[in-house]
């Protein structure tokens, strides 16, 4: 198997994740719905604080929590907005502001309304369609695993990328979800690709590096602004800039 930090060689096979991978966060849109609850933060700020926000959520659901669970969600937007108020220099803490979790309680509940849960995991990054497009070119697997409700391929249809992929796993049909091997497993069962042939790129480590890992699978992450310091895996930028460098090496 190649090593932990380096792209599998060669790769014939690039599995991802949906969100924070192929669908990000509109972040124009939740900037409305914040401010709504009082909350005031520039785009800049809230792509920042959530980069920030997931090396945190990782060592969150290293303890065994699943990616779904009510509790996470609420990690995570806590610490979303956490970094937020600190970019915004408002205040230093989140807890200390008198409110502030019945506050997150009712913004959540209007963020899981499936309407906006839609609207928030929307946005393709710049240069993905085009990327895709000549991955799948070269005439490798590409395929979708994702921990999620049973929507992703919705979601993907409605940003125009859904026909990218040879096949998508979501969790919430399949009845089992990252880091469990087997989720991987079942990726790999629909290509004849090698487990060491493949990466598979999301932006939680404990959840899509150390699960397909288990499974034999290269893992990687998306880190926009280097905030994986130190992790024992590749990580890029984007999604389009892993398929670059994949290309690169094909030649």
């Amino acid at each position: 198997m190649p090593q932990a930090s380096t792209l599998p060689k060669p790769c014939d096979g690039l599995f991802l994740d949906a969100g924070n991978t192929v669908l990000l966060m509109d972040f124009q849109w939740l900037k409305g719905l914040l401010s709504r609850f009082g909350w005031d933060f520039s785009v800049q700020t809230l792509m920042r604080a959530e980069a920030w926000a997931r090396p945190h959520l990782s060592r969150f659901l290293q303890e065994g929590t699943s990616t779904e669970a009510p509790d996470t969600l609420l990690f995570y937007a806590s610490k979303l907005i956490e970094k937020a108020v600190k970019i915004e220099e408002k205040t230093t803490k989140l807890p200390a502001k008198p409110g502030m979790e019945s506050k997150m309680e009712d913004f959540l509940g209007v963020l899981k309304a499936e309407q906006n849960w839609d609207r928030l995991w929307s946005r393709v990054p710049e240069g993905l369609p085009q990327a895709l497009t000549a991955f799948k070119k070269s005439g490798r697997s590409l395929g979708i695993i994702s921990n999620a409700d049973g929507t992703v391929s919705r979601k993907l249809d409605r940003a125009g990328i859904l026909a990218h992929f040879d096949f998508v796993i979501d969790s919430g049909l399949v009845g089992v979800e990252k880091p469990d091997p087997a989720i991987f497993k079942l990726a790999l069962s629909k290509t004849k690709t090698p487990p060491e042939k493949v990466l598979y790129v999301g932006d939680l480590y404990a959840i899509d590096v150390l699960g397909a890992r288990a499974a034999g699978i290269v893992g990687g992450l998306v880190d926009p602004f280097g905030d994986w310091v130190g992790v024992d895996c590749p990580t890029r930028p984007s999604i389009p800039a892993f398929i670059r460098d994949l290309l690169i090496q094909k030649n």
